[in-house]
């Protein structure tokens, strides 16, 4: 015990200067991200990840190249699954608070890199630390932490020009989000600069030589998912949540951001103007000073939404807040550099704008977040377990509440009904998914049950015919309402018994 309390002492001295300043915001944001944790249900997306994450590798492969993510995330996740076994809320969460801690360290490494001053370090460092979005993905069973970790990784190896670990990085943040490729170029920009930095005999041709052959070895090691990732472009459609380039998306994007989704609607209006007057006011203060660390931090801020501007317009709709989870962080950054040129009062004036903000929406968090997340739906499940009977069976009209019900119901005979629309539901699993999760969807008439549950959800972009075919399972047999679900805006849901 001495000898590691030794070695713990002279790893503490060694990393002292990093820690100093960084890890008070750490112990709050781990406070912050542990609290309640496993109270809210795992809700559609999450129980997606439960499921890719409990399957075997080679099928989970399969049926992540029928989604829209590539594997790496899922498969960190299937680890802890098959350590801790089926602990579907906080283990299950568990990995994006470690991944957003870590990613609280490398902001403060990030910080020094750039010379910031020591004001504008902790202001950013607070900053993040309170941030609603990061609470919120830091307690989603989601890879949107994991991918700010390595795109912030990649850019403090950019920095420090650490050739290797900037190549590892990149093709691992590709390998967990698809916005990785809008991050590789950020990134390449930034390690473009940082090479530009040095004294190079041929300034130009080596900056473009290194950056060139360090990116193409990043996209080599991704080259597998890359062929994977067309096939998806072609058959994988974008869901509603996946917003048209306007100008309400993007300060809808601004706001999320920076304020997630849990401000109480009272307080919204003020929000957004002070959301987008920030941006607004830091885009005029980067462009008046030129200072090279807030342009560099601005690039990192402004180019990825550019990008997906960009390919939304050329393409197709592809502009995602979530994706651009790594802005945020470079966001915040910038914001204190800002706040850090202000004179103290005005600094107040800014803190009593944002804070309460801030605290609003994490109080949010706690609050509304489980029934945001289902909890309706899982309270409903409790009944239909209660009332059970030998013979039941779950029958869905599609495999929404299937995959939401999953971690809690696999062990119950459940089935789908046929997928024989020609068209199915934006944002539904794709068929490669949805066989691959091994989802019986028979003829209801052809399999035995005494009575089904029959679940029926409602949502904007549902088919005509998957309503047709649910209107004609009810019409051929006896049924009643047993359960009406309202979970939110989006999604209801009538749960009907019916007996043959």
């Amino acid at each position: 015990m001495t000898a590691i309390a030794a070695k713990f002492s002279e790893w503490w001295k060694s990393h002292d200067d990093d820690l100093g300043d960084v890890w008070p915001f750490l112990l709050v944001a781990n406070v912050l991200y542990l609290l309640l944790l496993g109270v809210a249900p795992l809700w559609y997306d999450e129980a997606n990840s439960y499921w890719f994450a409990q399957m075997p590798f080679a099928r989970m492969i399969t049926a992540t190249a029928g989604d829209t993510h590539p594997p790496l995330y899922y498969f960190l996740l299937s680890l802890v699954v098959r350590v801790f076994g089926p602990s579907p809320r906080f283990m299950l969460r568990f990995p994006s608070v470690m991944f957003g801690l870590l990613t609280i360290y490398i902001i403060r490494q990030i910080a020094r890199e750039l010379n910031l001053s020591r004001a504008a370090t902790l202001i950013a460092l607070g900053l993040v630390t309170l941030s609603p979005f990061q609470l919120h993905f830091a307690q989603e069973a989601r890879m949107y932490t994991l991918l700010q970790a390595l795109v912030l990784g990649a850019t403090l190896a950019a920095l420090r020009k650490q050739l290797m670990r900037f190549v590892l990085l990149s093709a691992l943040s590709l390998w967990t989000h698809n916005y990785g490729l809008f991050y590789l170029v950020v990134n390449c920009g930034v390690l473009a600069w940082a090479v530009w930095k040095t004294q190079l005999r041929w300034p130009v041709f080596e900056t473009v030589v290194i950056t060139g052959l360090l990116s193409g070895a990043a996209l080599v090691l991704w080259l597998p998912w890359a062929f994977v990732l067309l096939g998806q472009m072609r058959t994988v459609a974008g869901g509603y949540w996946i917003m048209p380039v306007t100008p309400g998306a993007l300060v809808f994007l601004i706001t999320n951001l920076l304020y997630a989704f849990t401000l109480p609607p009272w307080l919204a209006p003020g929000a957004i103007m002070i959301a987008v007057g920030l941006v607004a006011w830091l885009t005029i203060r980067v462009v008046e000073k030129r200072d090279e660390a807030a342009l560099l931090l601005a690039w990192m801020v402004f180019a990825p939404v550019a990008l997906a501007v960009a390919v939304s317009i050329l393409w197709q709709p592809i502009l995602l807040y979530r994706g651009l989870a790594p802005s945020l962080p470079a966001l915040m950054l910038l914001l204190g550099w800002g706040a850090a040129q202000l004179p103290r009062a005005h600094r107040l004036y800014a803190a009593i704008l944002i804070v309460p903000l801030f605290v609003a929406s994490i109080v949010g968090q706690y609050l509304w977040t489980p029934n945001q997340k289902g909890l309706q739906d899982h309270q409903v499940l409790d009944q239909l377990l209660a009332q059970w009977r030998e013979g039941d069976i779950i029958i869905y009209s599609n495999e929404g509440y299937l995959v939401e019900w999953h971690s809690r119901a696999a062990h119950l005979p459940q089935a789908v009904l046929p997928r024989t629309c020609p068209q199915n539901n934006l944002g539904g699993l794709s068929e490669q998914t949805f066989r691959a999760f091994g989802i019986a969807d028979p003829e209801p008439e052809t399999i035995p049950w005494r009575r089904a549950w029959f679940v029926s959800t409602i949502f904007p972009t549902i088919t005509q015919c998957e309503v047709d075919m649910s209107r004609a399972f009810l019409a051929r047999h006896p049924h009643w309402l047993a359960f009406a679900i309202e979970g939110n805006e989006f999604i209801e849901a009538n749960i009907w018994i019916v007996e043959r």
